[in-house]
């Protein structure tokens, strides 16, 4: 049987030590968006609600916002309006550096957006304040841009403008699992056993290999102390990982050889030395 995979909203909500990506404050029971063509800003607002806010929350796209006055909503990239709280419109706002210029998902972002956990989202949100404002195109913009109905069909361009969401909605919810992965990563490494400046970490993350090598190294430059990290498995063996000209990253991704290396009971170099004399060295142990 195959295990139902949580969504990003339930883990925020089984874990509330977990640091939200965003902590707007007010329950959002429905988004006001203009109608009409769609674009990365306003798509991507409604999947930052939908991932993190409120899965069912009703997204209604028009332009005619007096008519309403919803008391748990959000006006969108609509209305020319900003308070920082309901509404959320940049097109009225003047900036004298183009770099500062914000989209209304970027205002938003701003406002209430955790930028130092979750630095992927932040940059997926930073690119779309590029896109919008005309700074700099971006991929994925464009993507969703083209989403839009090439015919003057408005039933035809809701039916596309749910084809992009569903689209935003997965780059969010892997830059939210991004960040999750680093505050949990991180948690463990600062928890672990630190002996002769060496860190011990559970072999059970090991596989987190992309993680490893980025984490590790901005915890060892933010700890000068630390000379490496070492893999503990069982209670006699361990695993380095390898120094070499700062560069902090498990063995075994760098080169498949080392694993002759454990064979043969080598434990680890724990130096600052050129690349090509450690690799010889490995070459040496493994003959």
């Amino acid at each position: 049987m195959v295990q139902k995979i949580k969504t990003i909203y339930e883990l925020f909500k089984e874990d509330k030590y977990l640091p939200k990506p965003i902590t707007y404050p007010y329950q959002v029971d429905t988004l006001y968006i203009h109608d009409g063509a769609f674009h990365m800003d306003d798509v991507l607002f409604a999947a930052l609600i939908k991932v993190l806010i409120n899965p069912d929350v009703e997204i209604i796209r028009t332009r005619l916002i007096d008519t309403y006055s919803d008391k748990n909503a959000i006006f969108a990239d609509v209305g020319k309006l900003y308070d920082g709280y309901k509404y959320y419109d940049h097109h009225q706002l003047e900036y004298t550096d183009p770099t500062q210029c914000r989209s209304s998902v970027g205002l938003f972002w701003d406002d209430w957006g955790d930028k130092t956990n979750y630095q992927l989202l932040h940059s997926l949100i930073d690119d779309c304040n590029k896109h919008d404002t005309g700074l700099k195109m971006s991929l994925i913009g464009s993507l969703v841009s083209a989403c839009n109905s090439p015919i003057n069909d408005e039933d035809h361009n809701i039916a596309q403008f749910y084809h992009a969401l569903n689209y935003m909605i997965e780059l969010v919810n892997t830059a939210v699992l991004n960040g999750i992965n680093k505050i949990k990563i991180m948690k463990v490494i600062q928890e672990s056993r630190i002996h002769n400046n060496i860190v011990y970490l559970p072999y059970n993350i090991r596989n987190i290999r992309y993680y490893m090598e980025t984490y590790l190294k901005e915890y060892c430059d933010k700890n000068n102390g630390i000379k490496g990290f070492s893999f503990l498995y069982e209670k006699t063996k361990t695993r380095y990982i390898y120094t070499i000209n700062n560069c902090y990253f498990p063995s075994e991704i760098r080169y498949n050889s080392c694993i002759n290396v454990y064979k043969s009971n080598m434990i680890g170099v724990k130096a600052n030395i050129d690349p090509n004399v450690f690799v010889n060295l490995i070459k040496e142990r493994c003959n």
